[in-house]
């Protein structure tokens, strides 16, 4: 018989990219499968969580999903005997913080109390290094690693979808003391990238320790809305635009790399800086898409920092704004800059030819995007198909802004 737990268990969900995309398809899972939950993919310090933790219990959730930041750990504001299970989406090896995270994760997951679950991303190599260490009771999911227990197997990628198999290859028990046993089952994710497929699999882990069955969890997945910002076409017509959040290089990396596995004509690329994420960052990023120009799989980039039509929190400081237009130029890629988000997006939809995808990609500095391009588009609303009327129009005169051009010549 499955012991009943005395309260409902707090599930955390940490790693260098991928946090919100796993928790909030946890919860649609769960939800969907007619569990109760609370989500908190927001950290707003331990009192908020003291209080999301009571609300949660008054309300009788059955379970409370938490997106736990590294700089939370390592501030010591969360412990882990808070949790009963813990999700490692990644861990990235090249970032100067790594160090630092790997340290904090690593006391983390060694604090878990007694009959915990850690799960664990046994295709990243410091993810499984955790794994190795202490007496943890842990779970592993991957891709490619051959001996993971919860893995995706026969991957059929279309566009912004994949179809594979959903298998657990060792057995492990839930939260609850049920056994989960070896079983394949069909599922089909309405989300592009490997990267969405990983975080699909963490996804499961969770849901699968909470006690549904593994047909269910696969099956529900069909489902699945999407999350804004996630790859998510904003507007179908001659050409694509998709608008992503990426703003680290390893989610930028996996951002690229599912978009370019699609015959496009040419690739776009609007690239919004990362202010407020410091002068590092912004160089690295900067590196990461001179890389993909190099490789030939970015035919434009067009850069902004969004002056007009983003919060104060998020504002691109001059400091980070030179870091990144500086490292363009160092490493010697054409590209055109706008300091207004309109001006270029504008750029964007000028250069856009019939059969072009043109990607939005970065942080919350692009998030007033699909808004703008709205009226740029002149429809009511994204995912509307522009008339040839407009187009042609549109393509007619380039953007008004002032753009300043970088070549190696």
């Amino acid at each position: 018989m499955p012991k009943k737990l005395p309260f409902p268990p707090v599930l955390a969900v940490l790693g260098t990219s991928g946090k919100t995309s796993s928790l909030l398809l946890t919860r649609f899972i769960l939800e969907q499968l007619g569990k109760k939950t609370a989500a908190m993919d927001t950290w707003k310090g331990p009192l908020a969580f003291a209080r999301f933790r009571e609300q949660s219990l008054a309300a009788a959730s059955d379970c409370l999903l938490v997106e736990v930041p590294f700089t939370v750990l390592s501030q010591k504001q969360l412990a882990g005997p808070a949790f009963q299970a813990a999700a490692l989406t990644n861990l990235c090896p090249v970032q100067p913080e790594a160090a630092w995270q790997l340290a904090a994760v690593s006391s983390f997951y060694g604090e878990l109390a007694e009959g915990a679950r850690a799960v664990f991303n046994a295709d990243d190599r410091l993810a499984l290094g955790i794994a190795s260490e202490g007496d943890l009771d842990f779970i592993t999911f991957a891709i490619d690693y051959p001996n993971a227990m919860v893995v995706a197997e026969n991957i059929e990628s279309s566009g912004f979808a994949s179809r594979f198999d959903l298998a657990v290859k060792g057995e492990f028990t839930t939260l609850s003391g049920q056994v989960v046993m070896p079983g394949t089952s069909p599922a089909f994710l309405p989300a592009g990238g490997r990267h969405n497929i990983s975080n699909s699999l963490v996804s499961a882990c969770l849901c699968l320790l909470m006690g549904e069955e593994l047909s269910a969890v696969a099956g529900t997945m069909a489902r699945f809305p999407g999350i804004r910002r996630n790859l998510e076409i904003i507007y179908r017509g001659d050409f694509l635009i998709v608008d992503d959040a990426a703003n680290d290089p390893t989610a930028v990396s996996a951002v690229l790399t599912a978009v370019t596995g699609i015959a496009w004509r040419r690739l776009i690329v609007l690239h919004g800086m990362a202010g407020g994420a410091g002068v590092l960052l912004n160089s690295r990023l900067a590196s990461e898409l001179a890389a993909w120009i190099r490789k030939g799989h970015i035919h434009n980039l067009i850069l902004t920092r969004s002056m007009y039509h983003c919060p104060v929190r998020h504002r691109v400081l001059v400091a980070e704004e030179k870091a990144c237009l500086g490292r363009l130029r160092e490493e010697g890629v054409d590209f055109s800059y706008f300091p207004d988000l309109s001006d270029a997006l504008e750029s964007a939809l000028w250069q856009a030819e019939p059969g072009d995808l043109v990607l939005l990609l970065g942080g919350p500095v692009l998030n007033r995007a699909a808004g703008l391009l709205a009226g740029l588009l002149a429809v009511d609303a994204p995912n509307k198909a522009l008339v040839p009327s407009q187009l042609q129009s549109r393509a007619s005169s380039p953007p008004t802004g002032q753009a300043a051009w970088a070549s190696p010549s």
